[in-house]
């Protein structure tokens, strides 16, 4: 009988079939066995929204908290899909996030510094 020699690397989670991309920052575990869990997920960048109100959680008629409002911005991947894209969020509900692919992203990158540099020209 042959005595095998545990493999020294950690074992991916079935739902990986190699290493994660270099952005992503998301912990996996081996427990993502539904799709929407496997995902590689890369950093959040949020933006404070300043000229929106606040988000004011109340319960039980008692104040708990004022929020400011935010938008989100990380690279996500589904398991099987051929590329990232930008997963763009302005809130915890389903519709308060949009995907776009690359392209997309980059589109409208373009385009909100083209708004921000027409502004700043104004007199």
């Amino acid at each position: 009988m042959t005595a095998m020699m545990p493999d020294a690397r950690p074992a991916l989670p079935l739902s990986l079939t190699g290493p994660c991309p270099p952005w992503c920052a998301y912990v996996h575990d081996h427990a993502e066995w539904a799709a929407e869990d496997r995902v590689h997920r890369g950093a959040d960048y949020d933006v404070t929204l300043t000229s929106v109100d606040a988000i004011v959680n109340i319960g039980g008629g008692k104040l708990w908290g004022i929020e400011p409002r935010r938008v989100s911005a990380c690279l996500w991947q589904q398991c099987r899909e051929a590329e990232p894209r930008v997963n763009v969020s302005h809130g915890e509900e389903a519709d308060a996030v949009m995907y776009l692919t690359l392209d997309e992203a980059e589109q409208h990158a373009r385009h909100l510094l083209a708004l921000v540099a027409a502004a700043r020209r104004e007199p």
